[in-house]
């Protein structure tokens, strides 16, 4: 939960052990990542490493069931708190403040078109990706100290589109699943916040990310499973 902010001295171990296999085995890596790890592989492949390093050492990438553009429904941040763990003061100051769950809010390019937050100010006003941050502040759910981290740490990678990695790659997503997303304040009754809307994903995270890549990658092959599938289950799927 603290990527990107500790991830490159993990990447350095990382670059190195790949390298070590190449020395001893002549064989480059395929690099496999599921959920939360398809951004940390991306971020690897795509800011940490030079093109001339993937090339040489980098065969290929899967990315399995990808989080890597986030998706528009970032409960932990909004609930501030994360299971089994109690909820308290201490727990919800550590949530708000956690870049591994910054980084999951949704990617502004990726989901620019897709209203997020829903009557926020006033009835039918909508707001996309960019706005969700400065919805958590509007809710209280985050501090000041929070938002140093994600201004200094993670708002500029959510300002990209999401990168095609220098190598070829395949993407195993499921968007068979309804899921309810899209914060919606309900102005007359008190502004209670809810959930709304019915969108595609795998029950955890939204299509969105994966259909980004397969439409907008040009060395990218592309397995939507269809199935009954959820995001755990994504990686013993048969068809996976």
């Amino acid at each position: 939960y603290l990527h990107p902010v500790t991830s490159y001295s993990v990447y350095d171990d990382l670059k190195s052990k790949i390298e070590l296999v190449y020395k001893t085995k002549q064989e480059k890596s395929i690099l496999i990542s599921f959920s939360q790890g398809t951004s940390f592989i991306s971020i690897f492949l795509s800011n940490y490493s030079t093109k001339e390093w993937v090339d040489k050492y980098i065969d290929s990438a899967v990315f399995i069931a990808p989080a890597f553009a986030g998706w528009p429904l970032f409960s932990q941040l909004y609930d501030q708190n994360m299971s089994p763990y109690q909820n308290t003061d201490e727990m919800k100051k550590t949530v708000m403040r956690m870049p591994g769950l910054h980084i999951m809010l949704p990617n502004y390019v990726v989901f620019e078109n897709f209203t997020v937050i829903y009557n926020l100010n006033e009835d039918f006003d909508q707001h996309n990706a960019s706005f969700s941050f400065e919805f958590l502040k509007n809710q209280g759910k985050v501090d000041d100290d929070s938002e140093a981290i994600f201004k200094a740490n993670v708002e500029k990678i959510l300002k990209k589109p999401i990168p095609e990695p220098p190598v070829p790659s395949l993407v195993i997503y499921n968007d068979n699943i309804k899921m309810s997303v899209t914060y919606s304040v309900y102005q007359h009754r008190n502004k209670v916040v809810k959930s709304i809307y019915s969108d595609p994903g795998d029950g955890t995270v939204t299509a969105e990310g994966a259909q980004f890549a397969c439409s907008h990658w040009k060395n990218a092959k592309c397995l939507n499973l269809r199935d009954s599938s959820n995001h755990a289950a994504t990686l013993s799927d048969p068809k996976t």
